[in-house]
C-alpha cells in the first residue's frame, strides 16, 4: 500500500540509500556550467539532480508516448534547466532556489507522467499525494523526497513550496516558504496539519496516489 510504503521510507529510511549517495544525471567532468559544478559540489542537489534524471527518463518512456506529447515533455525540460540554471546568477539563495525548481519539476513530471511514478523502489521520491484537509476550496498535495536532507514539496493554488525537515518532539515537521509566505507541514503516519500562507493550520489525511 501506498501509506506503507510512505512509512518505510521516510520514517525507517531504508530504501533510496544508493539513489542519495549516486552522481547527478550527467558527467561532472564534463560540466561546463557553474550551475553543474555548483550540483556536483553539493550532496543534496546530486541526489536531487540523480532523481530528476530517473524521473525524467521514465517519463520519455511513457507507454505509447506520441510524438507531439514527446515533443512538449522535451521542451518543458529544456525551460526548467534555463529556469535552474539562471537561479546561480538571479537569485539571493542560488542553492535554496535550485532545491525548489527540482521539487517543483519532480512533483510535476510525477503529476503528470503516470509512468515517472512506476519504479519508485529506485529512487529517493513518493507522490505526489493528496491532502486530505477540510476547510480548504482546493486539495493540496505533497511530494515527499528523502535526500540527503528529508524534504517535501507541498503544491496548492498553483503555488508550490519545498519544505526542509525539522526536529520535532513527534511525527515529521517540515517548514519554509514560497513568494507568498511561510508553510508548515507536520505528519504522523496517514495524519497530517498543514499551515498555507495567512491561513490556520488545518487537520488532513495523507491519501492515496491518483
Amino acid at each position: 500500500m501506498q501509506r506503507l510504503m510512505i512509512v518505510a521510507l521516510f520514517v525507517v529510511a531504508a530504501s533510496g540509500v544508493q539513489a542519495q549517495d549516486a552522481g547527478p544525471g550527467f558527467d561532472c567532468e564534463k560540466a561546463s556550467r557553474d550551475s553543474e559544478r555548483m550540483i556536483c559540489d553539493d550532496p543534496l542537489l546530486s541526489a536531487l539532480d540523480h532523481e530528476m534524471s530517473r524521473t525524467y527518463t521514465l517519463a520519455v518512456e511513457t507507454p505509447d508516448m506520441d510524438p507531439d506529447r514527446l515533443n512538449e515533455l522535451q521542451a518543458m525540460q529544456r525551460d526548467w534547466i534555463k529556469r535552474r540554471d539562471a537561479c546561480d546568477g538571479k537569485a539571493e539563495d542560488p542553492r535554496g532556489c535550485m532545491i525548489s525548481e527540482y521539487g517543483m519539476r519532480m512533483y510535476d513530471l510525477r503529476q503528470r507522467y503516470a509512468n515517472a511514478r512506476s519504479d519508485d523502489d529506485a529512487g529517493i521520491t513518493i507522490g505526489p499525494l493528496p491532502l486530505e484537509c477540510g476547510g480548504l476550496d482546493q486539495v493540496p498535495g505533497v511530494l515527499f523526497i528523502n535526500g540527503p536532507e528529508s524534504m517535501a514539496t507541498v503544491h496548492h493554488d498553483q503555488t508550490w513550496a519545498t519544505l526542509v525537515q525539522e526536529r520535532a518532539a513527534s511525527g515529521v515537521k517540515y517548514t519554509g516558504s514560497a513568494w507568498n509566505g511561510d508553510y508548515l507541514l507536520w505528519t504522523k503516519g496517514d495524519a497530517a496539519q498543514l499551515a498555507l500562507p495567512d491561513a490556520d493550520q488545518v487537520d488532513c489525511l495523507i491519501g492515496e496516489a491518483g
